[in-house]
């Protein structure tokens, strides 16, 4: 009798996560707009563009090869 209300316990609970997960990973309803028109996509400056990340990684490259290569004055030495 024990086993069968854990069991049934264990099913009820993973009925809840299922019903859960399920509502939080769907995609959001997209609302139909009226006259069949496209929605335009505003252009927000403060987004990157492709030239921009490449710029951003290559600055980012060379600082981390700049740091290793210094080496900091407190570090022990190799014997």
């Amino acid at each position: 009798m024990r086993a069968g209300f854990g069991l049934i316990g264990l099913l009820l609970a993973l009925l809840i996560v299922a019903w859960l997960a399920k509502t939080e990973l769907a995609p959001p309803p997209v609302g139909s707009q009226a006259g069949g028109a496209k929605a335009s996509v505003s252009l927000d400056p403060s987004i990157n563009t492709p030239a921009q990340g490449a710029a951003a990684l290559d600055q980012f490259k060379q600082k981390l090869n700049q740091a290793l290569q210094t080496r900091p004055v407190n570090a022990p030495s190799s014997p």
